[in-house]
């Protein structure tokens, strides 16, 4: 059976809650980022990997639905990397952008790991 490790990103702009006042423009981002495999299976506790450009690398793990949810990234481009046993691990760059509401689907070939001998 091949295993692929497929991502979903959307990415979620922060904004304010009940904001009386013209909001100032937005300097953060929310990443949500679902996890799964050829199936359409989440898979948790995949390891989610955010770097933004000169800050350290942020890490979170799936949850038990393969959901992972960062929500005060700067805006810009982020590599984003993504990686759980027994599949093969998936990177990208990502723009991020603040008041921005977009779904966007991003795929790995079905490329199966070679066997591991027992």
């Amino acid at each position: 059976m091949t295993r692929a490790l497929l991502v979903v990103a959307s990415l979620l702009a922060a904004s304010p809650l009940l904001a009386q006042a013209p909001a100032p423009a937005a300097t953060a981002a929310q990443l949500r980022v679902v996890v799964l495999d050829d199936t359409g299976a989440g898979i948790p506790a995949a390891a989610v990997t955010v770097t933004p450009p000169g800050n350290q690398p942020l890490k979170i793990a799936a949850d038990e639905r393969g959901l992972a949810n960062l929500p005060a990234l700067p805006v810009g481009t982020v590599q984003l990397h993504v990686e759980s046993p027994g599949f093969l691990p998936y990177d990208a760059p990502l723009t991020l952008r603040a008041s921005c509401r977009r779904r966007t689907q991003r795929s790995r070939p079905s490329t199966a790991l070679p066997p591991q001998d027992a």
